[in-house]
């Protein structure tokens, strides 16, 4: 920045000295303010560790928290609560889950199985005798005989075959 502000002093525009710089003008304002220089604030900036960093002793000690016998199958979650009781604290429970994401343990603890994602089973009817139902709710849902039983149950799987009250022989050549 000393070499854009005495290119621009000397004479030059303070475009062409940015564009030398490989900067914009709206950065190099921004930077500036009454004519002092601004602490870097760009995302890739060189900066200290914050003082409340774990360091690498305190992380390999949750590690080692985590991977005892006594809380291996244990969530953080679990874990920092009965740490907790015991009076001891490592870190808070994100910070668990954050030191063993690193380290590639963030994964299902226990001896028990993953929960999975399973697909619902579906039915599909391809003949007569498939589409059997002891629910009576079709009364109630505005059903006015067996006849349209049959038919709600024909128009959703295509093919169909009811048992009616009488023998009706109207009603089955339908």
């Amino acid at each position: 920045m000393p070499r854009q502000h005495q290119a621009v002093k000397d004479g030059a525009r303070q475009s062409k000295a940015c564009e030398a710089l490989g900067l914009s003008e709206r950065t190099v304002q921004r930077w500036t303010r009454e004519d002092a220089v601004q602490a870097d604030n760009r995302n890739n900036a060189n900066r200290e560790a914050p003082g409340n960093k774990l360091s690498v002793e305190e992380r390999q000690a949750i590690v080692d928290v985590c991977n005892s016998d006594r809380f291996k199958s244990l969530p953080p979650s679990q874990i920092v609560p009965v740490l907790a009781d015991e009076g001891e604290y490592l870190g808070s429970e994100r910070t668990f889950y954050r030191v063993l994401h690193e380290r590639g343990q963030q994964h299902h603890r226990g001896r028990s199985a993953k929960a999975g994602n399973r697909r619902p089973t579906s039915y599909c009817a391809t003949g007569p005798n498939q589409v059997w139902s002891w629910d009576i709710t079709f009364c109630v849902l505005g059903i006015r005989n067996w006849q349209e039983v049959g038919h709600r149950i024909t128009s959703l799987s295509g093919i169909c075959y009811v048992q009616f009250r009488k023998n009706n022989i109207a009603a089955v050549s339908r």
